[in-house]
């Protein structure tokens, strides 16, 4: 596995490789890649493309040095997730949830790890998983801004993965998730049945299983949402976007 060129001053640290399940992102894969080898934090980049035909995979190339691409025969984001748990080797302990149309500051890896390792300390013991806050992108017009205005209010965002929230906590939908690859393999990784909401049913196994999950504010993703509001609410409601 490749990746950033960063040393890892401590073998004893958390080891992430971040996953990047892409399918036609070319508009905006290349300042979501350089965010990612922009790091602080030394991490591995996995990106698994379904089968774009937009021309993704001709800009990943200008990548491919600092970057593995792998082929997504399963196209939708479970397959991606399970074909980059299958693909890691054990010198990985983490893996971090990105996708091709959102960007992280350069110091994000290395925040979410040391609040990963305060809360294991605090806590004296393994976490599942901890997502992060999602904040829109700043260069937004039309719909677009209209659907990120709406949905960074507090009626806007309920309790899934978009809400608004401060500080850390427990939460049952952890966005772009910091996951221990300990406890995705415990539960068996992703349910592939689902094409949509996939997220939802391995928290929920992981948490049978009795692995704790969080949320933390110590950083962020600016991420794109849909620029119509035909494909905003399609998104809505096949990801039961209202959840509480």
């Amino acid at each position: 596995m490749k990746s950033t060129k960063k040393n890892n001053t401590n073998e004893n640290r958390i080891s992430v490789c971040v996953v990047v399940p892409v399918l036609n992102e070319a508009k905006y894969i290349a300042s979501c890649v350089e965010s990612i080898l922009s790091q602080t934090y030394p991490c591995e980049v996995l990106i698994l493309d379904g089968g774009s035909t937009d021309g993704t995979l001709d800009i990943l190339e200008n990548y491919a040095q600092d970057i593995t691409i792998l082929h997504n025969p399963g196209k939708h984001v479970g397959p991606a997730r399970n074909l980059a748990l299958n693909h890691l080797d054990n010198s990985v302990s983490h893996c971090l949830e990105m996708i091709g149309h959102a960007t992280i500051p350069e110091d994000h890896v290395e925040k979410r790890v040391r609040d990963l390792e305060e809360l294991e300390q605090i806590l004296d013991r393994k976490v599942g998983a901890i997502g992060t806050k999602v904040l829109p992108v700043e260069d937004v017009s039309g719909v677009e801004s209209w659907i990120e205005s709406a949905l960074s209010s507090p009626f806007g965002s309920g309790g899934g993965q978009f809400a608004n929230f401060k500080g850390q906590g427990k939460t049952k939908v952890p966005a772009f998730a910091l996951q221990s690859i300990e406890a995705l393999r415990d539960v068996g990784g992703w349910d592939e049945s689902f094409i949509t909401s996939q997220d939802s049913d391995l928290s929920m196994r992981l948490m049978k299983k009795g692995w704790p999950i969080y949320r933390s504010d110590v950083s962020y993703v600016r991420m794109r949402k849909r620029s119509t509001l035909r494909s905003w609410w399609l998104m809505s409601h096949r990801y039961g976007f209202w959840r509480s």
